[in-house]
């Protein structure tokens, strides 16, 4: 019987403890690159450029974001400029 217990109690840890927490840290994380990657864009933006790519702090080179494709006076794309801004 107190096997049976112990298994009532861990379900119930596991159904409304855990996993609503690793669904919450998960949401958290998304919403966290989300946010990142439009602040990049917004950087990309604000220096002249089309596109921003946001490159991970896991990456091995830190928290960057690349910015691609920049807007000439004139009104062409210069695709082959690159501008790296560090972000950490």
């Amino acid at each position: 019987m107190a096997l049976l217990q112990l298994d009532i109690v861990t379900i119930w840890f596991v159904r409304k403890v855990f996993l609503p927490l690793l669904i919450l840290s998960l949401c958290l994380l998304v919403i966290k690159v989300q946010l990142e990657a439009w602040r990049c864009n917004k950087i990309a933006e604000a220096h002249g450029y089309l596109e921003g790519k946001l490159v991970p702090g896991n990456r091995g080179v830190g928290k960057a974001c690349i910015c691609q494709k920049k807007k000439m006076p004139d009104g062409t794309v210069d695709k082959n400029v690159k501008l790296i801004i560090n972000l950490d």
